[in-house]
């Protein structure tokens, strides 16, 4: 039935089959590529910075208080915390499925709950979602011969991250495993007690 149809209708068929290959050519052009689709990660971190705290303060007065404001949001699945000195992040991983903007506004609510019971020196805490788009896109090392790792370091910081930097589309550049020089300053202790006895004998 069809075949008859088609021979008894030639330009009909070959006007569906320009029709055809014209949407494919339109439609593949037209594909975008990407290395990391569009994905929602049920990924939340709480930062909090307290200035001039050490990680037991952070802990006692930052983390447990925040922790337990936000043990109560709905699909909550683990929760884990980092207190390091002068700064508190908290993780928190939800159930696949959970809606997560509802779930950052009633974890904000829960924090401004808690929040104005913090010392006044902490900071606002601040709520990040984790998603792919944040992962770096490009990881590269670097290597150049008869340099060693201090020439190399050099190299690094004032040639190749500059140019990194300059390139459209590039938002941030930052390297790994480079040294750092540093000078040591080592006192006389013999010299400064002479100093000292000078001082206390005037």
């Amino acid at each position: 039935m069809l075949s008859q149809k088609s021979v008894e209708r030639p330009y009909t068929v070959l006007v569906a089959v320009v029709l055809v290959t014209v949407l494919g050519i339109v439609a593949f052009g037209s594909i975008s590529t990407d290395l990391l689709p569009t994905i929602e990660l049920p990924y939340v971190v709480v930062m909090t910075v307290y200035p001039g705290a050490s990680p037991e303060e952070v802990e006692l007065a930052v983390t447990r208080p925040l922790e337990a404001a936000l043990s109560t949001s709905r699909g909550l699945s683990n929760i884990s915390s980092v207190s390091r000195e002068n700064s508190s992040m908290i993780m928190l991983e939800f159930l696949q499925g959970t809606n997560m903007d509802s779930t950052m506004i009633e974890m904000a609510n829960s924090l401004d709950m808690v929040t104005g019971q913090l010392h006044g020196e902490v900071g606002k805490p601040m709520l990040l979602r984790l998603n792919p788009d944040m992962m770096p896109i490009m990881v590269a090392s670097v290597n150049k011969t008869g340099r060693d790792v201090t020439e190399l370091s050099s190299f690094v910081v004032d040639t190749v991250i500059p140019a990194f930097e300059r390139i459209e589309g590039v938002a941030t550049v930052s390297a790994a495993g480079l040294l750092e020089r540093e000078i040591r300053v080592e006192l006389d202790r013999a010299r400064i007690d002479e100093l000292n006895d000078r001082v206390l004998a005037s």
